[in-house]
């Protein structure tokens, strides 16, 4: 298994097995961030995905677009690097984890996203957070899950550019961010 471009299918049918990925952007001039979010239940064959596009402080209400769908159809041909969902959401590494496209296309069509990902850096694994005396670290990701399963959280740094249209307006995007994929079982 390739780790960055296949999911981290488990032995074991749980349910609560969830893999997630993160990218996110920012449009600086315009104090403008947004985050496109996939949370993969491979053992359901099913996605959770969030597009968030917030100039204000970020609570939901602030929010100048949300897009939330749950149970959106996962194909049994989709890698975790390379997925089109009828949400209108889809990544393509090309190849991962250095470079993504990351595109979605809202429901009502009047805000779509096309941005182009380059890594800054190679995903950094997120257990150096865990002192060799000390508690679990924050990423919590990495704890034993009791079953022999692998589990994993990793940050990576980006340059992301590309355009975001919305209220009619095109927003360029030319600036530094991030992406975070973890996987374990969970219910979230």
């Amino acid at each position: 298994m390739n780790e960055w471009s296949d999911f981290h299918r488990p032995a074991f049918r749980d349910n609560r097995w969830l893999e997630t990925s993160w990218f996110g952007f920012w449009v600086p001039e315009h104090g403008i961030r947004g985050h496109v979010r996939a949370a993969f239940r491979v053992n359901q064959e099913v996605v959770y995905h969030m597009v968030n596009i917030y100039s204000r402080g970020g609570e939901l209400l602030d929010m100048d677009f949300y897009d939330s769908q749950m149970h959106v159809p996962l194909a049994s041909t989709d890698r975790y690097s390379d997925f089109s969902l009828t949400s209108g959401l889809s990544y393509k590494g090309h190849p991962a984890p250095e470079k993504y496209t990351v595109k979605f296309v809202s429901r009502c069509r009047g805000v779509p996203l096309n941005l182009e990902y380059e890594a800054l850096m190679p995903p950094a694994d997120l257990e150096f957070t865990t002192l060799p005396d000390g508690p679990a670290g924050f990423a919590a990701f990495h704890r034993d899950s009791g079953v022999g399963v692998p589990t994993g959280h990793i940050d990576q740094t980006f340059r992301v550019r590309g355009g975001l249209w919305m209220d009619g307006d095109r927003y360029d995007v030319d600036w530094g961010s991030e992406r975070g994929q973890s996987w374990s079982p969970r219910a979230e």
